[in-house]
């Protein structure tokens, strides 16, 4: 796809995690390598969208819980992350558009992105960091299985079916640990450095713009001012329909991944395995927790779009009242036009739900604190009723 350097990286990285973005190929004359290639990645697409699946109903009627809360959480989890998964499936197409359009109105003159290296560092952390629990945890489960008997279900320590066994052991774990944590962090990757590559861009055309208005004010320069004001409303809108839902549930994710460490904590769950209870807890905690600042600080940069466009306007006013003087009422009426077109709403938001800004992080921590000690005392009071 013709895109941007950093966005190359991220999507190519999201092929790893089971989601594919490119583009079909319809020539006739493909290599054996590009045919092998394709269905190579239509397969592991397919795989990863059914193990998404699996783990919902798994989740559901086959693994037990100590309590029905610790279910409902666990499986809400999973129905959050397929939907994460379809929500891009379903606007793959849109989602190659908008690309397309933000790499033409973000070039303006740059040959390299200075976002690639930001973005290769994100997307090696993403996976970097996920593949050193997963196997902290393998280690921690196959080093002492008569503890962890009831995930390991280890029998014969020799043998074929032992082999066999191991290799399903360690497959589905790396499965479950791209789906649970390198997937969701790919995708706040990717929401993070569309927010920032779009800002960036209209920063830079209208600092650009700004010297040649305020050096010679005609309705001219007002006007292709006006241009940029009405393909960044677009690009923002398309931005809007096709990310809006995905951000949405990132947020809904993050609750949930706070929720569900609660509930393991408020009625001990996995009591019998510390270690490995205290390295997942802790893991998703820190992981959820840093994807949601990143992301929230990213998004939020468009509050500060907001003040710098503000800010050109009130200098563009200024010069052109007080040196040279409007000519005609048609320059007054570009510059009432540049003034108007400066307070469009180019903030992100979560679905329309609510705005990405910097208030978003004391708003849901104060959420998250909040329900999590109401929620942790309810399910006391459930649990101390029950034993009685």
């Amino acid at each position: 796809m013709n895109i941007q350097d950093e966005f190359s990286v991220i999507l190519y990285a999201l092929r790893f995690a089971g989601f594919n973005a490119s583009e079909k190929n319809y020539r006739l004359e493909l290599t054996l390598k590009e045919k092998l290639r394709n269905y190579i990645l239509y397969i592991y697409e397919v795989v990863s969208i059914l193990f998404a699946i699996i783990l919902i109903f798994t989740s559901i009627f086959s693994l037990t819980y100590d309590t029905p809360i610790i279910k409902f959480t666990s499986a809400s989890l999973h129905v959050i992350l397929f939907l994460i998964r379809l929500s891009l499936f379903l606007k793959r197409s849109q989602l190659r558009k908008t690309l397309r359009k933000l790499r033409i109105f973000a070039r303006n003159g740059c040959t390299r992105s200075i976002y690639r290296n930001y973005a290769l560092f994100a997307c090696s952390v993403s996976f970097v960091i996920p593949l050193i629990v997963a196997i902290s945890a393998t280690v921690v489960v196959l080093g002492n299985s008569t503890e962890h008997k009831d995930i390991t279900l280890i029998g014969d320590e020799t043998g074929y079916s032992y082999n066999i066994y191991m290799i399903g052991f360690v497959t589905t774990q790396i499965l479950y640990t791209v789906n649970f944590l390198v997937f969701p962090g790919l995708v706040m990757t990717f929401l993070s450095f569309m927010y920032l590559s779009y800002i960036d861009a209209v920063k830079r055309h209208f600092e650009a713009e700004l010297l040649n208005i305020l050096r010679n004010f005609s309705h001219e320069a007002i006007s292709k001012c006006l241009n940029i004001f009405m393909v960044a409303n677009r690009i923002h809108r398309d931005m809007e329909k096709s990310l809006s839902l995905t951000a949405f549930l990132t947020y809904v994710l993050t609750f949930g991944n706070i929720l569900n460490i609660v509930c393991i904590f408020a009625v001990n769950f996995l009591s019998n395995m510390q270690t490995l209870r205290s390295l997942y807890t802790n893991s998703v905690f820190i992981w959820t927790i840093s994807w949601f600042v990143f992301l929230t600080i990213c998004g939020s940069r468009a509050t500060e779009l907001g003040y710098f466009l503000k800010n050109i306007v009130q200098e563009v006013a200024t010069k052109s009242l007080r040196y040279p003087p409007v000519k005609s009422s048609r320059d007054l009426m570009y510059l009432q036009l540049f003034d108007a077109c400066s307070k469009l709403n180019l903030n992100f938001t979560a679905w329309g739900m609510f705005r990405l800004n910097k208030r978003l992080l004391l708003t849901t921590s104060g959420v998250l604190v909040t329900y999590g000690i109401l929620f942790a005392s309810e399910i006391r009071g459930i649990s101390a009723m029950k034993q009685e």
